[in-house]
């Protein structure tokens, strides 16, 4: 697998589809839609579920389920 690498001068330069994610992240907002609202999990789950099982996307799912709940190991770490 490899990796594209280079500059992004501005959100204008990143692909359609992840701009709102990255926008999203670096914003005021960002604090909650990364650690309660898991928006890189849906976002990377979103690209291969279409080859899961249910049971294999419900295991996958399972540590995202409730927003918010290993947040304490993040803060007390």
């Amino acid at each position: 697998m490899e990796a594209m690498v280079g500059v992004l001068k501005d959100y204008k330069s990143f692909p359609a589809a992840i701009r709102e994610v990255y926008q999203t992240a670096r914003s005021a907002a960002g604090e909650k839609a990364l650690l309660y609202d898991n928006i890189y999990y849906d976002m990377a789950l979103a690209t291969f579920k279409h080859l899961l099982t249910s049971d294999e996307y419900k295991e996958y799912e399972r540590p995202f389920k409730n927003p918010g709940e290993d947040l304490f190991l993040l803060i007390h770490i």
